[in-house]
């Protein structure tokens, strides 16, 4: 087929159509976007209802009394979890454990322990008080000897008093330990 056209006009039929297909994609790409935005607007409707209704019943819940006594508690917390963080740092839990534990394996089932007190008296020396009862003589002296064998306390100290009766022994020993 011939092509009867002079070239001039070939370039402006080149160049109307360009423009033409250009203006049908920009069409395409706005329609695209007012329906994104027609699309989203009842979502975006509802959320702004929801945050209104929630700021609505925040407030509420602010002026409540039970929140007005919940920033009172936790004032409160706050300040007991400073005075334990201090606490925690002055004792040193992880050298008496050990000590205890000492204490706890060298008892039988007929010796109970009442009381246990612990008094630092230097860097790396204590004073331990165990109070307690034993349902015999023989098993408050069994303790008190597994206390002596051990290496952990230098000096066991159990008073003459303890063993006056034969039964239902209320005892104190007192023990000297480093650390």
């Amino acid at each position: 087929m011939f092509n009867v056209l002079p070239d001039i006009l070939k370039e402006e039929i080149k160049i109307e159509y360009r423009s033409r297909r250009l203006i049908v994609i920009l069409l395409f790409v706005l329609l695209v976007q007012i329906s994104f935005l027609v699309l989203l607007f009842p979502s975006w409707l509802i959320s702004r209802y929801k945050e209104q209704e929630m700021l609505g019943q925040s407030n509420s819940q602010k002026s409540s009394i039970t929140s007005k006594n919940a920033d009172s508690i936790m004032q409160t917390i706050s300040d007991t979890n400073s005075g334990i963080g201090a606490i925690n740092t002055t004792f040193k839990y992880e050298k008496v454990a050990p000590l205890w534990n000492e204490i706890i394996a060298a008892r039988s089932k007929s010796v109970s322990l009442l009381q246990l007190t612990y008094v630092s008296t230097g860097p790396s020396s204590a004073t331990l008080s165990v109070r307690g009862i034993s349902a015999t003589r023989e098993a408050l002296v069994s303790f008190v000897k597994k206390l002596g064998d051990s290496k952990t306390f230098l000096n066991v100290d159990s008073p003459i008093s303890n063993l006056a009766k034969d039964k239902d022994i209320d005892f104190t020993v007192n023990l000297d330990a480093t650390q």
